[in-house]
């Protein structure tokens, strides 16, 4: 595999690992966001010195092959589909909006607020998540670099501890309701039986 091939796989999984990173900036802080004027003209330069960082922290393990296959793209297919086919079925669905993805009804007072608990939140709490899950597994293993691979181990730890986090906040938020639904539906792999 070229260097410039592995490069390209590598860029969104810098993105995609840092997303636990960006909640880590929105959650703990809520209060204080909501206390601001314009909370995402901080948050979004915020997140975006994280993505620079973790890029210059791990861009020298770019050049560090796993495995010399260009096959490797072809092993990633099956992880790109599944993050797209779950990324459609959010949008089709039209349940999880664009101001939920970013964390403004969690920031901005006012903003409402409902738990989404039907389609594919009936199978997965956390469907958006398993689908970056999955799309960031699949840019893994098409770059086969060291660097992808530090990447997805920090994206997992980080990943399992942001939803802690955030299952501990929206059981605050909508109390008993959030409670049932998190011992009914697992996080973000669905079992294979209702």
């Amino acid at each position: 595999m070229t260097r410039l091939a592995a490069i390209v796989a590598w860029v969104p999984t810098v993105v995609y690992a840092t997303i636990p990173l960006y909640w880590f900036v929105v959650h703990p802080f809520a209060e204080r966001w909501r206390a601001r004027r314009r909370p995402f003209a901080l948050i979004v330069p915020v997140w975006a010195v994280l993505i620079v960082v973790t890029g210059f922290v791990t861009y020298r393990w770019t050049g560090v092959p796993l495995y010399p296959s260009g096959w490797s793209w072809v092993a990633a297919l099956p992880f790109f589909a599944m993050g797209a086919s779950v990324f459609r079925r959010v949008g089709r669905e039209k349940q999880f909006t664009g101001d939920q993805l970013i964390g403004r009804p969690e920031i901005e007072p006012g903003r409402e607020q409902r738990l989404v608990t039907t389609g594919i939140h009936g199978r997965v709490r956390h469907p958006v998540y398993a689908a970056h899950l999955s799309m960031m597994c699949g840019w893994t293993v098409a770059g086969g670099t060291l660097a992808s691979y530090l990447l997805l181990a920090w994206a997992l730890v980080s990943g399992a501890l942001m939803i802690y986090l955030e299952d501990r906040e929206l059981e605050r938020r909508f109390g008993p309701e959030y409670s049932a639904y998190r011992r009914r539906v697992p996080a973000i792999i669905p079992r294979l039986r209702r």
